[in-house]
């Protein structure tokens, strides 16, 4: 695991780095300078309004595409132009929601955009540059669910440590109380302990004094035998 700090740092390089993936799939080289109508082998006479608004759109002019759609000999002419115009429409759409593809967008969003690309490609497309731009943006979402995870764990660690350290200061004060009740007590003792050795020197020193009293009265008495 890395620290929380550099946990972070790549998450905000991975969001960057998602930023600036987002844009390579309309953003491919312009250096073709055919047209897209030069370029598409059509298998029929384009009749449909709607495909003709296709071929000028700016996808197609920044990424010139041969379609062959040899996967739909057979069919007639009025379906054909109806699925060719379908798989146009398509591949503009995919590259522009991989263009607005977000880095917390479910993993079933790439696997679609890959799926349609697949198809795609079967017909003739060119879809090199969109799959190297939604590979890069998966591999970038892949170590970004890496890192969420990582700092969830530092979080968790983090409310584990916090509730640790509480708990130890508890104790502590616990502990802490124990102590100065332990310091009350004794100081308590100590003088308990003092009165009653003062009382005692207090009654050896009265008692010395009785003592020598009463030899004094003792010597006494024998004196006054002894005239």
């Amino acid at each position: 695991f890395v620290n929380n700090g550099d946990a972070v740092n790549q998450w905000n390089e991975i969001n960057g780095r998602l930023e600036i993936s987002t844009e390579c799939a309309v953003n491919a080289s312009t250096s073709n300078e055919s047209t897209p109508e030069e370029n598409w082998s059509l298998p029929f006479v384009k009749h449909s309004s709607i495909l003709r608004a296709i071929e000028p759109m700016g996808v197609f002019q920044k990424m010139p595409q041969k379609p062959h759609f040899n996967l739909l000999d057979g069919s007639k002419d009025m379906y054909l132009e109806g699925l060719v115009t379908g798989y146009m429409l398509t591949f503009a759409n995919v590259v522009e929601q991989t263009s607005k593809l977000q880095v917390s967008d479910p993993t079933s969003i790439f696997n679609g955009m890959f799926e349609a690309l697949l198809n795609l490609e079967s017909h003739g497309f060119d879809v090199k540059t969109v799959h190297s731009c939604l590979s890069e943006m998966q591999s970038i979402k892949e170590k970004h669910e890496q890192l969420q995870e990582q700092l969830l764990e530092y979080e968790c660690h983090i409310l584990e440590q916090t509730s640790e350290q509480s708990k130890i200061t508890v104790e502590l004060d616990h502990v802490v109380k124990e102590i100065k009740m332990l310091e009350e007590s004794k100081a308590k003792l100590t003088s308990k302990n003092e009165s009653e050795i003062a009382a005692s020197k207090s009654k050896v020193d009265v008692g010395n004094e009785n003592i020598q009293n009463a030899q004094l009265d003792f010597e006494s008495v024998a004196v006054c035998l002894g005239d």
